[in-house]
């Protein structure tokens, strides 16, 4: 990716430079205690939220064993340093019962040439900082335009990585020079004389290439490639460049239309557009930039014999334009042949065309076909046919050979992307911390970013929350200093996602919120499948089954609006599966599954197999067709105990589907078999922290020993299910509930029933199983008036699912107390 020059942000008389940690006041630097300056990089990284208290703390320490009067004394000394501590806070706003807010005016400027470092009021040094201790965060040091040995990269697009439904793993940002296979060393290239950026550079963003209609196919490339190659070419003069992944995004699929500069502006923030356009000419190339936004209209025409010669010769104008010197002697000038090469593979990589990347591959002339940057692109075809093992077994042959520190960051960042997608986190937090330091010695921002998002994401993974909040944090810097839109927005879904994975719903919702809204900015993407697919996840969990349907209509409608790509996406079809089947939508949720599992390539991740076969299980449960529902989640079962699947982020749905294949088998009047399954779900859960897998694990135990007529146990049984629920997810303790609840009232026992039940009760209005509860519990109360209303309230609920006949008829009225009907003697007893 290109290297931008990187901003700060002033707020009042103060400058805060994040990568540096630094802040100045009217020029002069503050002496902050680092974990004062903690507290004052995270309210300002999250400054669009509310922070609280336990999220601050255990941001700066590490974990959760502070005391508040360590936090209030931390925060005393921050506002004392920012002269916020008056009535009137005009920085730092405490939140009442919940933590603090930022609430300066932030202006983002860039760095000054150099700034006066006089020490200033040392004593807010003298903050308290007694431990909790544990280590501190590394700061955030940006590699920008120039530095690193070499130089500075060019722009790199490489598709990216779906994490399950968590996060997105960015395949690699950035992969050093846009040409790949000369790089003069450090002491041969020419150094940079473009002049520093001023405090307040305007943001330039580079559109695609216009072609002729009838412009010959083998010249396709130029429509991506000279782009890339124009934005490179100010980036090296120092332009603040938008990334070029948002301008690709943009386009909405391979042989999307040029988006518009308005549309540009709009998405992006940039105040500059160009719009390139080229034509073939009798002697070669016309070039022609028209630009929006530069003191008016502007445009710039060049003639050459080669495209990229006028790409190149028409940047250096508009450089000059910008008051900017043209850098010599770096892109692309020294091996004309190769370049042509390298922006005909990357352009039909980025355009996701991997036949056309193949066969430009297998084109690349015997001496170059070894390059690591071509084997590099080589994995992404290999990936994109679904050749895993074959796209490992390359990645870790690159990483041992000798390349740019840039391109060797997007490798690592590749294996490890590469070994958690296919359930190896841990082993891939080993190669992600390598990609990170390597990035770290760049020359690209955007690489950089990548590696920490990158590693956030596998962090998640691994449930090392402080960690992956830390790297998400250090991104969303480095994303902001280089006017990345999309990558933020990307972002905010990462984080948004990880605090669902927390069960953090409050804040989770805030920011996914945001994140669709921004991402919808763009043509859907793979970004905004992955974040629609986790709300409904979310929405599922927290039984909201209306906005669950209500995000899917939305997520299809946006997808509609998208001109399709040739790429079916089957996790967000899964989640909308499931929000159909929530809402009692069978025959939708049938067709949709069916269509997902006969386009699933058999070489696909084995989760996506295993839960299109897990929903049809529960499609064929719900419609009261045991034998079929064991079947098919007795497959779903085999797959998920595959070692690609046996990381603990899969258990949870690998719990799922063992309860479900319990309670199949049950039905069927098969108790050994259901108990040979429940000793499997023992051998491999039984160590489980996880609530949610705890209380499937209860509650598949007591459902066994109820039907083995072992009522001891069962009680035993269920009310560990409850206990582990209470900690897990509602939907979780909605399913122990409703199994418990319905256990006790057909045992006659309606009071220990009642408070059972009534810990679902909230969700009767949302969640179809909970109003069913609550119809049968009323029922059995002889409560006319009561039950009627969670009758209608299941009623509309219900879908294609039908209300047992008896609970269909109004109950024999029963008084409190008057010793007749069903309750009788029950009411209150234990």
């Amino acid at each position: 990716m290109a290297t931008q020059s990187l901003k700060q942000y002033r707020f009042g008389r103060f400058v805060l430079d994040p990568q540096a940690r630094e802040l100045y006041e009217d020029g002069r630097l503050v002496a902050l205690a680092p974990k004062v300056l903690d507290a004052l990089l995270w309210l300002f990284e999250h400054r669009e939220r509310a922070v609280g208290r336990d999220e601050l703390g255990a941001a700066i320490w590490g974990t959760a064993d502070f005391t508040d009067g360590q936090l209030d004394r931390l925060i005393w000394g921050l506002r004392r340093a920012l002269g916020d501590s008056g009535n009137e806070r005009t920085m730092i706003r405490t939140v009442p019962r919940f933590g603090y807010r930022w609430v300066a005016d932030v202006e983002p400027v860039m760095p000054a040439v150099e700034a006066e470092t006089a020490a200033v009021v040392p004593e807010v040094a003298v903050v308290d900082e007694e431990p909790p201790v544990a280590p501190a965060p590394e700061a955030v040091t940006v590699p920008t335009a120039g530095s690193g040995p070499g130089p500075g990269s060019a722009p790199r697009r490489f598709p990216r990585l779906a994490l399950g439904a968590l996060v997105l793993l960015v395949l690699a940002a950035a992969a050093g020079s846009l040409h790949f296979w000369h790089r003069p060393a450090a002491e041969d290239a020419e150094p940079a004389t473009a002049s520093a950026a001023p405090a307040t550079a305007p943001l330039v963003a580079v559109l695609p290439v216009a072609m002729d209609p009838e412009s010959d196919s083998q010249w396709a490339w130029l429509r991506l490639g000279l782009m890339d190659l124009l934005a490179a070419r100010l980036v090296e003069g120092g332009v603040h460049v938008v990334p070029a992944h948002n301008i690709v995004a943009l386009m909405g699929g391979r042989d999307g239309a040029l988006p518009s500069a308005e549309k540009v502006r709009e998405a992006t923030g940039a105040s500059i557009v160009v719009a390139p356009s080229i034509h073939r000419t009798s002697d070669g190339w016309r070039l022609r930039l028209d630009l929006t936004g530069l003191d008016g209209a502007r445009e710039i025409e060049v003639h050459e014999s080669e495209p990229t010669a006028t790409a190149r010769h028409a940047a250096d104008r508009v450089l000059v334009m910008m008051n900017r010197v043209p850098v010599t002697g770096r892109l692309g000038e020294e091996r004309p042949g190769e370049d042509e090469i390298a922006l005909r593979i990357d352009a039909a990589v980025t355009s996701q065309r991997f036949d056309l990347a193949q066969q430009l591959l297998d084109e690349v002339p015997p001496a170059l076909r070894h390059a690591p940057q071509v084997r590099f692109m080589g994995v992404h075809v290999l990936l994109a046919q679904d050749r895993t093992t074959e796209a490992l077994a390359e990645l870790e042959a690159l990483a041992g050979t000798d390349m740019d520190v840039d391109l060797r960051s997007s490798v690592l960042q590749g294996w490890g992307a590469v070994l958690a997608r296919t359930g190896h986190p841990a082993e891939a937090l080993v190669h992600l911390d390598a990609g990170v330091e390597a990035a770290r010695k760049g020359h690209s921002a955007e690489n950089y970013s990548s590696a920490l998002r990158n590693r956030g994401a596998a962090r998640v993974m691994l449930a090392h929350w402080s960690e992956a909040d830390a790297d998400f944090a250090q991104a969303r810097i480095a994303m902001e200093m280089i006017g990345d839109s999309l990558g933020l927005a990307e972002l905010e879904a990462d984080e948004a996602a990880a605090l669902i994975n927390r069960q953090r719903y409050a804040e989770a919702a805030v920011l996914q919120a945001r994140a669709i809204e921004r991402l919808e900015r763009f043509p859907a993407g793979e970004a905004l499948r992955v974040a629609y697919g986790n709300k409904i996840a979310m929405e599922l969990d927290l039984l909201d089954t209306p906005a669950a349907l209500a995000t899917a209509s939305r997520a299809l409608r946006s997808i509609e609006k998208t001109p399709p790509d040739g790429r079916a996406d089957p996790v967000l079809a899964l989640h909308i599966s499931r929000a159909d089947l929530a809402g009692g939508r069978f025959e939708e949720a049938e067709r949709r599954l069916l269509a997902v599992r006969a386009g699933l390539d058999p070489a696909a991740p084995a989760d996506r197999h295993s839960n299109a076969q897990l929903l049809l299980a529960q499609l064929a449960f719900e419609r009261g067709d045991a034998t079929e529902a064991a079947r098919l989640v007795a497959y779903a079962e085999e797959l998920r105990s595959k070692p690609a699947l046996a990381a603990a982020h899969f258990a949870k749905r690998r719990s799922e589907a063992a309860l479900l294949h319990v309670r199949a088998l049950l039905a069927q009047q098969r108790a050994a078999e259901a108990g040979d399954v429940l000793r499997t779900f023992v051998q491999w859960a039984g160590g489980s922290t996880h609530p949610d897998v705890v209380a499937r694990l209860r509650l598949a135990e007591a459902l066994t020993s109820a039907r083995g007529d072992s009522p001891e146990a069962a009680a035993r049984h269920f009310d560990a299910a409850l206990e582990a629920a209470s900690k897990a997810t509602p939907a979780s303790l909605a399913q122990v509930a409703v199994a418990y609840g319905t256990h006790l009232l057909g045992a006659g026992e309606i009071g220990p029933a009642t408070r059972v039940i009534g810990r679902v009760a909230q969700w009767a209005e949302r969640d179809f199983d909970c109003a069913l509860l609550q119809v049968r519990l009323y029922h059995a109360l002889g409560q006319p008036e009561p039950w009627r209303r969670a009758l209608a309230a299941a009623q509309s609920l219900a879908g294609e699912r039908r209300i047992p006949p008896v609970l269909a008829l109004a109950p024999v009225p029963v008084a409190a107390g008057d010793g007749t009907g069903p309750a009788s003697g029950r009411i209150g007893s234990e």
